[in-house]
């Protein structure tokens, strides 16, 4: 069995060695020549082929590949801050529920554009950010809450002609039904736009619904803006808007549904090996893994309870709350088996719907903790009537009343000695501890995080 700590180990070598040179990994990836940078990118996607090439099967519901935002790959958004607020998303689900969830592995993704199209400019740019990326994962990694998930294999012909080649033609034969009605939906919803910063820098804007594009707006710059069509554009006038018929001509619209074909292929292609669900944060996508039975989840139904439900403490990280998983395994347990029995009876409903029902839930079984806590309380503390009992004696609370002896051990004797003391005092701190009577509910695990 491998040791992800191995990995962690053998990748980090890998970037010290390649950088020790330069003052910094920065400056050593801009100033390196095309060889150098394709090397070392080899050597980074080998190393986690190594680590994370096929395993086991066995079918788990708390198993999970990430679609390309929360892998944190440049698509829909390449902005570094933008990606980073996905990957923390990703693993504030993770630590609430998952037991692995596998990324998109970047270094397969650059390895494969150096090997089609050579270092173009984006490669850089892309290696940069995957290494922040990777150093943030690094503790997840360690503990192998966290995969990279490839999608290069190596089969036997026999397994090749039996199994794999049929497989591909009805995943091809799926993917033009489904690029071909997503296409007639993008094309009633967004717009595209040719303009320029200059003659040699030429860009696309997509404008569209946010469910659809991301900020609502999506800039692809060109790296050849030259050709009939791009001055006719510049003679008529920038910017320029493409009509409809332009745009599905030229098949524009790939720069958009590509990505989202490729996340629904590629959890099909990887589930066949590790049978896990898909992870998303994508109403689109969401909406059609329903309707064609993918078992996907949007994190946003369990990582939002943080916004509306549980009041947690600043320096909760889904770092500690892992820690809290470990210290309290079995509650944690009873926590996400009742969670996924929820998903079970909200299948069927958009992630929006999901959400909401489960924040209700949510609220309504912290609110009960919280109403036991209290009724506890109060009921004890009436009973008592603000007199804690110690054995045979007693003990009045409030000095103020003047009947606590001067000598406190005369007390103590009278009512059996310190050894009863200890006892009484120990039951009564335990019987008003509020974890005994939290323990008693499913979602006492997501109680304890605000505590």
């Amino acid at each position: 069995m491998l040791d992800f700590n191995d990995f962690v180990d053998e990748f980090d070598a890998a970037i010290d060695i390649w950088s020790e040179y330069s003052n910094n990994l920065e400056d050593a990836i801009v100033h390196a020549s095309d060889e150098l940078i394709f090397e070392f990118i080899e050597t980074l996607f080998l190393v986690t082929k190594y680590y994370f090439s096929t395993g086991n099967s066995q079918e788990s519901p708390f198993s999970f590949t990430a679609n390309s935002a929360l892998s944190g790959l440049d698509s829909p958004c390449a902005s570094l801050e933008c990606r980073l607020l996905k990957i923390d998303q990703m693993l504030s689900f993770s630590s609430l529920y998952a037991d692995e969830v596998f990324l998109r592995n970047p270094f397969e993704y650059l390895y494969n554009i150096c090997k089609t199209s050579g270092v173009v400019p984006k490669v850089r740019v892309e290696l940069q950010a995957n290494i922040v990326i990777y150093k943030i994962l690094r503790p997840y990694f360690k503990i192998g809450i966290i995969k990279y998930a490839n999608s290069i294999h190596s089969f036997c012909p026999n397994h090749l002609n039996k199994v794999i080649n049929p497989y591909k033609d009805k995943l091809h034969k799926n993917e033009n039904i489904l690029y071909s009605e997503l296409e007639k939906h993008f094309l009633k919803k967004v717009s595209v736009n040719y303009n320029e910063y200059s003659r040699n820098e030429g860009y696309l804007t997509f404008k569209g619904p946010s469910n659809l594009i991301e900020h609502n707006k999506l800039h692809f710059h060109l790296y050849n803006n030259e050709g009939k069509d791009i001055d006719y554009m510049r003679m008529k006038g920038l910017p320029y808007k493409m009509k409809q018929s332009k745009i599905q001509e030229e098949n524009i619209l790939h720069l958009l549904l590509n990505p989202i074909l490729d996340d629904i292929t590629f959890h099909n292609w990887h589930s066949k090996f590790y049978n896990t669900n898909l992870l998303i944060n994508n109403d689109l996508q969401f909406n059609i893994l329903n309707k064609i039975n993918v078992n996907a989840l949007n994190t946003n139904v369990l990582t939002n309870q943080f916004k509306y439900n549980l009041t947690v403490t600043k320096n909760t990280t889904p770092e500690s709350i892992i820690k809290l998983r470990q210290a309290n395994e079995e509650y944690f347990h009873i926590y996400r088996e009742r969670t996924k029995q929820f998903f079970k009876t909200v299948k069927g409903l958009n992630s929006k719907e999901q959400e909401e029902a489960f924040s209700d839930l949510v609220r309504s079984e912290i609110i009960n903790i919280d109403r036991n806590l209290r009724s506890h309380k109060e009921k004890y503390l009436s009973k008592t009537r603000q007199n804690i009992i110690f054995g045979s004696g007693i003990v009045a609370i409030g000095s103020y009343l003047g009947i606590i002896p001067t000598d406190i051990s005369t007390l103590i004797a009278t009512i059996g000695g310190t050894a009863a003391l200890s006892s009484s005092a120990t039951e009564l701190n335990q019987l008003l501890q509020p974890d005994n009577i939290a323990k008693d509910n499913d979602f006492y695990f997501l109680w304890k995080l605000q505590r």
